[in-house]
């Protein structure tokens, strides 16, 4: 008996390609032909996925497998004597899968459209799109992407590659119709309330365009405008007159209806007089504020009660100091004025100094002084002890006032200045002095000597004697008031002198001489003696 070895088992694995057409495609397969050792016949055939994923086919009779996608096989033989034989690994590949992404390349613009990027990744060569999925109309090809210009709408594409493998369709994009830009202008503050103030304000708001809004102040004939913009939009420090506002978004534009600022027709003006006080304390000063202009009822207020308005124009009672009046319109258009109120100093009185002369003997209306005047407002008027009587108005600068051929005796000086103050002085001034001297001669006879007694006699006003002193004749003062045997003679005198300095004569009068009485005797007629 001969135990024959068969042969081992050889086989020609062939795949009908190793690179499927489109991704995820399953019409591959693979052939086992020229099989030879083993049995020689009853040969079995199992396909053996090695990956991605591990799993077995078969065994079957077929030495065809078909319907295979990308993957890793082998394939095993059996035959009736359980001989085996395995391929080699048989590696099928598959192309990458078309993908497709539609993006957004540029935004429309008021003066471009909307371009949109097609691109496409994976299968084979070049590509091909389409808006309908049976690619009833191609709209180009291209070798990674292609950007398409559109107007608004929705878009969505289909890609195929060059085999025909579709990608996803794409995803949707919408293109909204751009928003015409509009601005709008608020012109709620678009007034001033001051005729001449820089206080309108204009407010511009835009809509639509591109966003990122630009806004330029115009006059009405478009020229720009430097004006305050603290915030986007919103002018402010404006004069009276047209405004428009330009607004910039991209290469959109938009200009805004025109915008007029108002004033008032006149401006608040505030012309004012002020009366300072005329005498000192007596807070008579004044304000009249002549306003006009502005709008409406023009009121006013006066510190320190600012915050309280009159309809009356007129300040008065003013003490001295420093005011503000502010004259307001209905619209609040205000002028502040600041003024002061000043007073004369009070009128002050002095004596000149070494002007005071007295009258020193009643009736000689020589007494006198003179008064230095300061304060009040000049030219000064003076009177002298009567208060309606004849007041002497000095020039503008003068200040000394004289008084003379006085009497003497207290005075009193009233001082009127230009604006009618008044003040009156009570001055000191000496009385006078009265002697009114008068001599009396009495005669007499001692020893039979002729004698005489002068006595002077004053005015009963002077009630001390030691005031008094006496000179006959020119001679020396004597302290007595009689002269005893003054020498017969014509036409004596006596001076009477007072302590102030008063001096008065007697009356001149004769003192008379008397001889020595004698007696002689002699015979006369019969029985008579004459005495002589």
């Amino acid at each position: 008996v001969n135990l024959a070895i068969p042969a081992a088992i050889g086989a020609t694995v062939t795949p009908s390609t190793t690179l499927l057409t489109c991704f995820g495609d399953t019409n591959a397969s693979i052939t086992v032909s020229g099989v030879t050792g083993g049995q020689g016949s009853n040969y079995s055939y199992t396909l053996n996925r090695v990956s991605p994923t591990a799993s077995s086919s078969g065994p079957q009779a077929s030495p065809v497998f078909s319907g295979l996608g990308a993957g890793t096989y082998t394939v095993s033989i059996i035959d009736g004597y359980n001989c085996s034989f395995t391929s080699a690994d048989i590696v099928i590949t598959e192309p990458t899968k078309v993908e497709s992404l539609l993006v957004k390349e540029t935004s429309q613009t008021c003066l471009t459209g909307t371009t949109l990027r097609l691109s496409a990744t994976g299968g084979t060569g070049l590509y091909e799109y389409s808006s309908t999925p049976d690619f009833a109309t191609v709209l180009g090809t291209f070798a990674s992407s292609t950007t398409v210009s559109v107007s608004p709408g929705t878009y969505m594409y289909y890609v195929r590659d060059v085999n025909g493998c579709e990608a996803n369709v794409s995803n949707q994009i919408k293109i909204d119709p751009l928003p015409t830009l509009v601005v709008n202008v608020d012109a709620t503050n678009a007034f001033i309330n001051c005729s001449g103030d820089n206080t309108g304000v204009i407010v511009a708001t835009a809509n639509g365009g591109l966003g990122n809004y630009i806004y330029t102040l115009e006059d009405a004939l478009g020229n720009t405008i430097a004006a305050t913009q603290l915030t986007p939009g919103r002018f402010t420090e404006l004069l009276a007159g047209d405004y428009q506002v330009h607004v910039d978004s991209g290469d959109c534009e938009a200009t805004s209806i025109i915008v007029s600022i108002t004033e008032p027709d006149s401006p608040l003006i505030a012309p004012f007089t002020t009366s300072n006080i005329t005498c000192n304390g007596s807070n008579n000063g004044s304000i009249t504020v002549n306003a006009s202009g502005g709008t409406g009822q023009i009121r006013y207020a006066i510190s320190p009660q600012l915050n309280q308005f009159f309809e009356t124009n007129t300040f008065g009672d003013l003490a001295p100091g420093t005011y503000d009046v502010i004259a307001q319109d209905e619209l609040g258009c205000f002028m502040v004025i600041n003024f002061t109120i000043t007073e004369p100093d009070p009128l002050a009185l002095t004596i000149v100094s070494g002007s005071l002369l007295p009258e020193v003997c009643t009736g000689d209306m020589d007494g006198e002084f003179s008064v230095e005047l300061s304060g009040g407002t000049a030219p000064y008027s003076v009177a002298l002890d009567d208060i309606n009587g004849t007041y002497t108005t000095g020039a503008l600068t003068q200040t000394e006032f004289p008084f003379t051929n006085l009497e003497g005796g207290d005075k009193v000086v009233y001082v009127r200045d230009a604006l009618g103050c008044e003040t009156e002085w009570n001055i000191t001034f000496p009385e006078s002095v009265t002697i009114a001297p008068e001599a009396s001669v009495a005669y007499g006879c001692t020893n039979n000597i002729s004698t005489n007694t002068v006595t002077v006699t004053v005015d009963a006003s002077i009630t001390d004697p030691a005031d008094l002193d006496y000179s006959l004749n020119g001679g020396t003062y004597q302290t007595s008031n009689v002269f005893v045997n003054v020498p017969a003679g014509l036409s004596h005198y006596i001076d009477v002198r007072h302590t102030n300095g008063c001096i008065k004569r007697t009356a001149s009068f004769d003192i008379e001489q008397y001889d020595a009485l004698s007696i002689t005797s002699a015979i006369g007629e019969i029985n008579e003696i004459v005495a002589v």
